[in-house]
């Protein structure tokens, strides 16, 4: 590939990740005051900051196995953590 085509490739992906962006922006419901979120600040003053379901999380699957793939099994976070680590889920070996 040369070095045209890539900066058309690169041009394409800028456009479909923004508008990735927009509309998940419009599926998220409002942020209600002292709600928390998903920004490193403990926005409802209870001692954790970006806990489980926060304004902006996104739904982590199970993987025990560290392939990618997890079980049904999910949790909203900020974050990956523990064995919450798959975006996409689908793992039969897990």
């Amino acid at each position: 590939m040369g070095r045209r085509e890539l900066l058309c490739v690169m041009a394409w992906l800028m456009v479909f990740l923004a508008s990735a962006c927009e509309s998940m922006k419009e599926e998220l419901p409002p942020l209600q005051p002292g709600q928390e979120q998903c920004n490193g600040v403990d926005d409802d003053d209870d001692g954790e900051i970006d806990e489980e379901d926060a304004w902006g999380c996104a739904q982590y699957y199970m993987d025990q196995d560290g392939d990618g793939f997890g079980i049904d099994e999910s949790r909203c976070l900020c974050s990956p953590s523990g064995g919450y680590s798959a975006v996409k889920k689908g793992d039969c070996m897990d």
